[in-house]
């Protein structure tokens, strides 16, 4: 947590107050990842139904890269979950294997 976490407005906050707020985040990013997936799709699967290239001389396909952009928004949806699972642990003040 320490590359990515800003603790300027979190500072003066008590371990509980940070505990929920580490518990509301995962919902913004689920939100996002949410739309970026939908979206993401969407964009891939027209990509795929016509057979769409890069506009070079080579011309290979481009549907390829872009399906990794639901992909990718799946995978960082996947470790939001994993993140509010740890938040509730921590929030319930539960041990591991309890």
């Amino acid at each position: 947590n320490g590359h990515v976490r800003v603790d300027v407005l979190t500072s003066q906050l008590s371990d509980k107050q940070k505990q929920i707020i580490d518990l509301m985040t995962p919902l913004f990013l689920f939100a996002g990842t949410l739309v970026l997936m939908i979206q993401g799709w969407d964009m891939a699967w027209m990509s795929f139904k016509i057979r769409e290239t890069v506009a070079t001389v080579w011309a290979p396909p481009y549907y390829y890269m872009k399906m990794l952009v639901p992909v990718g928004a799946f995978l960082l949806f996947l470790q939001g979950v994993s993140e509010l699972i740890k938040s509730i642990i921590v929030f319930t003040g539960k041990k591991a294997g309890e």
